[in-house]
């Protein structure tokens, strides 16, 4: 699995950073973070990452984070009581 080792590449990156590409904020901190956001399965093994664990909590820190997580998790549950009886039907 690639996860590993690509996760071990960003950890090693981050250490001694705050953000991605230093102690910004940048653009750059959203579409990695919005992965993390979507690998919230319990597959993906990010414990064993302190440097993503402690850079995460910091975008997790942010209102504007909180409420784009709180949005995508309306819409996935919305998405999911429209189509539950056709969801049913494929099992």
């Amino acid at each position: 699995m690639n996860f590993g080792r690509f996760a071990a590449v960003l950890d090693e990156s981050l250490r001694g950073k705050t953000w991605l590409v230093g102690e910004r904020l940048t653009i750059a901190d959203f579409p990695v973070g919005g992965a993390r956001a979507v690998s919230r399965a319990p597959r993906t093994p990010i414990e064993s990452f302190p440097e993503i664990m402690r850079w995460y909590a910091g975008l997790t820190a942010l209102r504007s984070w909180q409420n784009g997580l709180a949005s995508q998790d309306a819409a996935m549950a919305d998405w999911m009581s429209k189509n539950s009886e056709k969801l049913r039907q494929t099992e």
